[in-house]
């Protein structure tokens, strides 16, 4: 995927989804939201972190990813306990 507006790949309330070997790369800025002095989350990829806490999933994974040219992050998500 290359050259979506602000968010390349997101995930969005989801379960049970396995992604591997992805490239995201040269997201692009909206310009819709420089005129009301917003920032926009602009990431390559959002694994189920876009919306916050109304954003439930579970058995989401991402591996063997490229993530390149995104103005916000490569790659947003919530993090886990390592145990």
């Amino acid at each position: 995927m290359i050259g979506a507006r602000a968010v390349g790949l997101n995930i969005i309330s989801s379960s049970d989804i396995v992604l591997d070997n992805l490239i995201v790369g040269g997201i692009e800025r909206r310009s819709e939201l420089s005129a009301q002095n917003a920032v926009d989350k602009e990431a390559c990829y959002s694994i189920c972190a876009y919306i916050g806490d109304r954003d439930v999933c579970s058995n989401v994974t991402l591996t063997n990813s490229i993530a390149s040219g995104c103005y916000y992050a490569g790659f947003v998500a919530p993090g886990h306990d390592c145990g």
